[in-house]
């Protein structure tokens, strides 16, 4: 099998004589539809969801953990990235005021206690 420019194996269609590997047992031939492209210093290897899917799936939690990190990053547009640091801000602000002795804490069970009631109204 060949390597393609990442140093990754090259996959190949089922049917072209060569067996695809089985990382997983979710991983058959009909998930199994891989194309090749050449590109300079090998192959360009384009993986289906499934195949992809089965190959997250295998990976530790803390690398998938690292893949959604990536992932959702790469889907933020401008207006998320504005808010998620607006809230990143806020969080900070609240923290300095608790260790500051300005906010007060409460019990998570009575925080819950008093939502349910509120629910309820």
């Amino acid at each position: 099998m060949k390597s393609g420019a990442s140093g990754y194996p090259v996959l190949a269609a089922p049917g072209d004589g060569r067996t695809p590997p089985r990382h997983s047992p979710a991983v058959t031939d009909k998930h199994y539809r891989t194309l090749t492209a050449p590109v300079a210093g090998g192959y360009l290897s384009i993986m289906s969801v499934a195949t992809i899917q089965a190959e997250v799936l295998s990976l530790p939690p803390g690398e998938r953990a690292k893949l959604i990190d990536v992932l959702w990053d790469s889907l933020a547009s401008p207006e998320v990235t504005s808010r998620e640091a607006a809230w990143a801000e806020e969080s900070e602000r609240r923290i300095d005021a608790f260790d500051a002795g300005k906010l007060k804490a409460r019990d998570a069970g009575m925080v819950f206690s008093d939502l349910r009631k509120d629910l309820r109204k």
